[in-house]
């Protein structure tokens, strides 16, 4: 009896020692708010130990098309003969792509289309098409008859160092998103978007707590860690 006790006795004392192992929770989404305009998909990944969040990090895949933002991996040359390639707000794009092996049509709107996983965002920010999506490294450009024009590397805002080189503040785009990280890490998660407002000078705000952060985009950010908790501590 003794041999089975102490090892159980073992066990309890390393659990209580070292407490609950971490879980990690994943969230997918793109711009909401109005007047903003998709042009990644972010990524918010948290870190959660017995229930306190220990990690928060956002990165973000870039969309293949956008109005506004960063520049779209399916975005053609200004001088680019291709056919049927879409002029969209001064943008002219492939008119269809191949990535992962399936063909995606695009619209005058940005709208993209595959023909298995239906409309791409939609897809994307779900738990399975973000982690398909973030794990594509290139795709092929097409013209309107399904000929190859040429093959892009489909990039990272980070990968095309975006808001580094010039943005509005001296934050800097990076400057932005690290300030929400440490946000969110120093004041957790519990909120909702009712909260968010900014200070005269500013600075994101959720309730009474002030982020360092001026990104118009801070509350999608905010939301996504939320929702990435909200799954780590459901495991």
């Amino acid at each position: 009896m003794k041999r089975i006790i102490l090892p159980l006795l073992l066990l309890l004392v390393l659990s209580l020692s070292f407490g609950a192992a971490a879980e990690t929770g994943v969230a997918y989404g793109v711009y909401h708010m109005e007047g903003e305009s998709p042009d990644s998909l972010i990524r918010a990944t948290v870190e959660v130990a017995d229930g306190k969040l220990t990690a928060v990090s956002f990165d973000e895949k870039l969309l293949p098309v956008s109005f506004g933002g960063a520049e779209g991996w399916a975005e053609l040359p200004a001088d680019s003969a291709a056919e049927g390639a879409l002029s969209v707000n001064g943008k002219l794009l492939a008119p269809a792509f191949l990535l992962g092996g399936e063909k995606w049509t695009v619209a005058e709107d940005c709208t993209v289309t595959g023909e298995t996983h239906g409309e791409l965002i939609a897809y994307i920010t779900t738990d399975e098409g973000g982690e398909w999506y973030f794990s594509q490294e290139s795709a092929d450009l097409m013209d309107a008859q399904g000929a190859v024009i040429s093959t892009v590397t489909v990039g990272t805002k980070e990968s095309i160092e975006h808001g580094v080189h010039f943005w509005m503040s001296d934050l800097l785009f990076p400057g932005n998103i690290k300030a929400i990280e440490d946000f969110i890490l120093a004041n957790g998660v519990d909120y909702t978007a009712d909260q968010f407002g900014k200070t005269e000078e500013g600075f994101w705000s959720v309730a009474d707590a002030v982020s360092g952060a001026t990104l118009a985009g801070t509350p999608n950010y905010l939301l996504l860690a939320k929702d990435a908790y909200d799954k780590a501590v459901a495991k």
